[in-house]
């Protein structure tokens, strides 16, 4: 029966699971618009002008996939940003369809990474830390001016909003103490898998084939990959050469903006700079730290509190907000089915070849 894929716990799990974000979505659309007022604004949509954020928006996916190319370079082997990009729809796909969400779809761009010649697993998943890094780098000032506005406008908001940036800044911290420790003191990041692998043993166990069940000559092995990787984009910042990665962010996050803002026009508003930082630092951030996989439901809520302050109407802020998550996450994540999908035959075929 196991063999079978088929699990009745993980599916009752699945439909728990949905049917709260499905909840919670219904508590939004019912508490912050009438349907009257929101066919009303519907009416006047210009399709036209959305189609010009949805091309936004695959600039923004296409400068994430330059992001990765131009990291992958550096440890000399890289894809076209096309196959890049075409790998990130995948991954937002599996970010919401897998119960571990981004945990899970990060596991699934690694393994696609290492493929390409002389990056093995270590520098794959340095290429990962890195290219988040590099767009939260940019968020992080897009934050700060948000957390501004949304503090003269709405105080309860701003407490929110405030735990959610330390969480991600925690996130980070993470993230880049471990690229800083692996180039500097390697034998430190051995001690800390150990205690962490102790402590996991514990108090859950650990699952036969996961990564804590690394034994001691394939830990070493994996450090060192990581401790040359790390040198070499070490050098590499010195140089400057991260630089050109920190402006395809800039670029990406301007993009996402100018969706925000185009999808306002369509529907005939024409909100302030202030109001269109604040509630794009609400998306983004909600995005990335949320219960739910991609900020389902937690973003939409979010969202209309961030508007209402601006003056924002709650039927058209409803609207907006649907028809941008339509943009940056529903339709990436359709064509991420595709890509995935594709993907696996490509694996297939290559696999039946090299037999």
């Amino acid at each position: 029966m196991e063999d079978s894929g088929f699990s009745l716990k993980g599916l009752f799990k699945k439909v728990i699971f949905w049917s709260i974000i499905g909840l919670f979505v219904y508590y939004v659309v019912i508490h912050f618009g009438d349907i009257e007022n929101i066919a009303k604004v519907l009416h006047r949509g210009n399709w036209k002008i959305l189609l010009i954020a949805g091309v936004l928006q695959l600039l923004a996916f296409i400068f994430v996939g330059d992001i990765f190319k131009i990291l992958s370079k550096m440890r000399g082997a890289a894809w076209s940003s096309i196959r890049y990009t075409k790998d990130w729809f995948a991954t937002l796909f599996l970010g919401v369809v897998n119960p571990l969400g981004s945990t899970g779809a990060n596991f699934y761009l690694v393994n696609r990474i290492k493929n390409l010649p002389k990056i093995k697993t270590a520098s794959s998943i340095i290429i990962l830390i890195l290219s988040v890094l590099t767009m939260n780098s940019i968020f992080f000032f897009i934050a700060c001016a948000g957390a501004f506005l949304i503090y003269i406008k709405n105080t309860a908001l701003f407490s929110a909003f405030i735990v959610a940036c330390g969480f991600l800044a925690l996130l980070n911290g993470i993230f880049l103490f471990i690229v800083l420790v692996s180039a500097k003191r390697p034998l430190l990041l051995k001690v800390l898998f150990f205690r962490l692998k102790y402590i996991v043993s514990k108090v859950i166990g650990i699952k036969e084939g996961s990564w804590l069940d690394l034994d001691e000559d394939s830990l070493e092995i994996h450090l060192h990959e990581f401790g040359v990787t790390s040198k070499i984009f070490e050098d590499e910042s010195r140089r400057g050469g991260i630089l050109s990665a920190v402006l395809r962010s800039l670029l990406m996050h301007l993009c996402q903006i100018g969706v925000l803002v185009t999808v306002f026009w369509a529907f005939g508003a024409h909100p302030g700079l202030m109001s269109i930082i604040s509630i794009y630092s609400v998306l983004f951030l909600f995005t990335i730290i949320s219960p739910t996989p991609q900020g389902i439901g937690v973003v939409e809520g979010f969202a209309q509190l961030a508007m209402v302050p601006f003056g924002i109407d709650k039927s058209l802020g409803l609207v907006v907000t649907l028809a941008y998550r339509a943009i940056n996450l529903w339709i990436p994540v359709a064509i991420g089915f595709v890509v995935f999908r594709m993907n696996g035959v490509e694996v297939q075929v290559k696999t039946s070849v090299d037999q």
